[in-house]
């Protein structure tokens, strides 16, 4: 019996709506289902009904909190993969702190989607490294 391929949810919180539509095509093509949203709110109360498999988000969210995207989503959810998605090259240190990536714009989406398939299978293969050393 042939296994079905598990679909990835991800969450996307891109304010700029061509390149929010532009990263979930590209995902799409990969095989991911993707949830895209322009800010804070939306993304607060998707996360409040799903627990996505990756959060992918810009810096720079109009609405984030003043101790930054990341630290809020960390808040919302922890233990779910989060990439940075950035045009600052000189991101200050403190701002990435809690992501599992960073990826600087302009993003391929073969680069994307390759990152986000290896934070998954580096969160999947977590649990069973920590049982095997108990």
């Amino acid at each position: 019996m042939e296994k079905r391929k598990a679909i990835v949810s991800i969450l996307l919180i891109e304010d700029d709506e061509l390149l929010r539509e532009t990263i979930i095509d590209g995902l799409a093509l990969h095989g991911y289902r993707v949830h895209g949203v322009p800010d804070m709110e939306h993304a607060a109360a998707f996360l409040r009904h799903v627990r996505p498999d990756a959060i992918l988000t810009d810096f720079s969210i109009p609405d984030a909190p003043s101790r930054g995207a990341v630290r809020h989503l960390r808040s919302l959810m922890s233990g779910v993969p989060l990439v940075l998605l950035t045009g600052w090259r000189d991101l200050p240190y403190e701002a990435s702190l809690g992501a599992d990536a960073i990826l600087y714009k302009p993003i391929e989406a073969d680069a994307l989607a390759a990152t986000v398939r290896d934070l998954l299978s580096q969160a999947s293969s977590a649990p069973a490294r920590a049982a095997h050393s108990r």
